[in-house]
This record gives C-alpha cells, sequence and structure tokens, in this order.
C-alpha cells in the first residue's frame, strides 16, 4: 500500500503548500480534492475491493441490507451467547446482566450506557446498539436492515417499538429538526427575502414548497400534514 507521502506527491502537493495550506488553502483545492481521491482508491485497492476507476454495478437494496446483517452475523455474539449474558423485557425493552461482573455491576444491573441517545452494550470487547441486540434475542438472527423506533425514542427499545426498515425510510422517521436548524421547528424555516415562515418537504430526493405562512406554527402543521401523506414510514 502507498504512503500518505506518495499520495501527496502524486497529487501535486509540495511541501511548502502542505505547511501553508490552512492560509492559502483556495490555491491547491483542486489538489486536495485530487489526494483524497486518491486516498480512498488506495484504501480500497488494498482490502482487495473493486478498481474505483471502474463504475461499480448499482448494488441492489436486498444486497446491501443483507450485508449489514452478514457483518454483524460475523462479529461472533450469538442468540446463545446473548441469552448466556443477558435478559431482555420486550415490554420495557431493558436489557440485564444475568451474571455478576464487577463491584459495580452485579448480577441483575441494567445493561449499557446512552450514545447520542441510543443504548450501547459491550459484549466480548465488542459493542453493540440495543436495539439490534433486541432483535437478535427475539428472533434467532439479525435484522436485515435499519431497526427504526417507531416512536422517534432512541433509547425505547421495546420490541413493539422496533421495526425493520431501510436506510431511506428510518431517516425519514424524524421528529425534531435538526440541532443546527435556525428555527428549531421540523420543515419551517424564515424566507428573509418574502418576510414569512415557508414550509418545504423533500420526497423522491426532490425539494419543494408547500407555502408561505406568517404564523410559524400554521407552516409547520402545512409540513406534517404532507409529510403524512408522502412519507410512509413517518409515524408523527
Amino acid at each position: 500500500m502507498k504512503t500518505i507521502e506518495e499520495l501527496a506527491r502524486e497529487a501535486g502537493f509540495t511541501a511548502h503548500e502542505c505547511a501553508v495550506f490552512n492560509r492559502n488553502g483556495n490555491a491547491i483545492t483542486g489538489r486536495v480534492t485530487r489526494f483524497a481521491a486518491l486516498v480512498r482508491a488506495e484504501a480500497l485497492r488494498s482490502v482487495g475491493m473493486a478498481d474505483p476507476e471502474k463504475p461499480a454495478p448499482e448494488p441492489k437494496v436486498d444486497e446491501l441490507l443483507g450485508a449489514i446483517a452478514e457483518r454483524e452475523s460475523s462479529s461472533g455474539v450469538t442468540q446463545e451467547r446473548l441469552k448466556e449474558l443477558l435478559s431482555y423485557d420486550q415490554e420495557t425493552g431493558e436489557f440485564r446482566w444475568r451474571k455478576y461482573r464487577a463491584s459495580n455491576t452485579p448480577a441483575g444491573s441494567p445493561a449499557g450506557t446512552l450514545a447520542k441517545g441510543y443504548r450501547i452494550i459491550s459484549i466480548d470487547a465488542a459493542h453493540y446498539r440495543a436495539h439490534r441486540l433486541a432483535w437478535l434475542y427475539m428472533y434467532g438472527e439479525w435484522p436485515r436492515g435499519y431497526i427504526d423506533h417507531i416512536n422517534g425514542n432512541r433509547a425505547d427499545n421495546r420490541l413493539s417499538n422496533l421495526r425493520v426498515v431501510d436506510k431511506l425510510g428510518n431517516r425519514l422517521n424524524v421528529r425534531k429538526a435538526r440541532s443546527d436548524s435556525r428555527s428549531g421547528v421540523l420543515g419551517v424555516h424564515w424566507n428573509k427575502r418574502v418576510g414569512a415562515w415557508q414550509a418545504r418537504i423533500k420526497t423522491d430526493g426532490q425539494c419543494r414548497s408547500l407555502g408561505y405562512f406568517r404564523d410559524e406554527a400554521e407552516a409547520h402543521e402545512a409540513y406534517l400534514e404532507a409529510k403524512r401523506k408522502e412519507h410512509p414510514t413517518c409515524t408523527i
């Protein structure tokens, strides 16, 4: 595998340009892009993947979803091992350790810690998301796809709150605006040019306006009405 230095030289960098990049980024932006592409290509070649210069055929959805389950099934933990270590209450969604693990983790202690809203459980030196473990625990196999929390609560791992969806379906079941949203309201932003609240929705890769409103709540309601019709996995 080529070194970073070799890739940088191939992309056309000089030592001086690397040193002053933060002060003069625009002058070598093209080579930065080229450099990133070379690094990615070399990484792919090093693990025996297809030649990145040749376009690969578009993988089928079933193949992509199956790959997720295959990766997890090869990780080592099985339903048998999972049930040996943990108990799972499908009514509460809670995992508990069956055996003593440490002075602060006696038998019967809740398992896992929260990370970005998800409960993560460590088993045999590997980390797993509790909602996917719940599926393995109950059905004996990893889910062939993404596990969506129906009510939007990432920590609610009750079996009745979990369903298998594709990547898009999982992303569409969103209930609140992104943290960097200026309005803080899902599907709504303030249009300075018009001087009103604008509702917009994205469906099938296309973003379109739902109209302008004097009241932010009205704009949000217009968005929710459209979302319920056009986003099949939406549960708001």
